[in-house]
């Protein structure tokens, strides 16, 4: 599947922002979704906080934007290149499927077709697509231009709230 990688030139742009580099990524991908049958609609992607902290990707519903368009997000805390162009591909999965289809067996069934295998909540590339993941796109690419952001562990903030008593009822 991964072999069209390596019929293409290697470009290794030198992108100014995270997300023009995100986005030559989807791009360059849309064709391996086309082969297996699922080609990509409108993808909007960027490097920014996810609704979990645990989560590293998210991929929004169509519906949430107003222009209809998936709008990805890669959390900032990842930095890792092979990992963001991990998260990236299993990000694209769920957006070339149906907005209500979730990590079941429509997403398992794409996902495995497309080399990802574990746990479809947090999916590892099949040897093939490691590969081509780790060595032909930053031949293409160039490297992720970002750096990971740490989250500050902040104090949980106390009540702001009085609790009054009525001393007459106990109200």
């Amino acid at each position: 599947m991964f072999k069209r990688f390596e019929s293409v030139t290697p470009r290794k742009a030198n992108f100014k922002t995270r997300e023009e580099w995100l986005t030559e990524f989807v791009d360059f991908m849309r064709p391996v979704f086309e082969d297996a049958g699922k080609p990509l609609s409108k993808v909007r992607v960027a490097c920014g906080m996810t609704t979990s902290r645990n989560a590293d990707g998210e991929c929004f519903h169509s519906e949430c934007s107003e222009d209809g368009t998936r709008d990805i997000f890669i959390s900032p805390t990842e930095s890792a290149p092979v990992a963001v162009r991990h998260i990236l591909f299993h990000e694209l999965c769920h957006a070339a499927l149906p907005d209500d289809v979730t990590h079941g067996p429509e997403f398992k069934k794409l996902a495995t077709t497309m080399g990802l295998e574990g746990r479809m909540t947090s999916t590892t590339p099949c040897e093939e697509l490691r590969k081509a993941l780790e060595d032909f796109i930053p031949k293409y690419l160039g490297e992720y231009p970002h750096k990971k952001m740490t989250r500050i562990k902040q104090n949980k903030q106390t009540t702001r709230l009085i609790k009054l008593t009525c001393e007459g009822c106990g109200m």
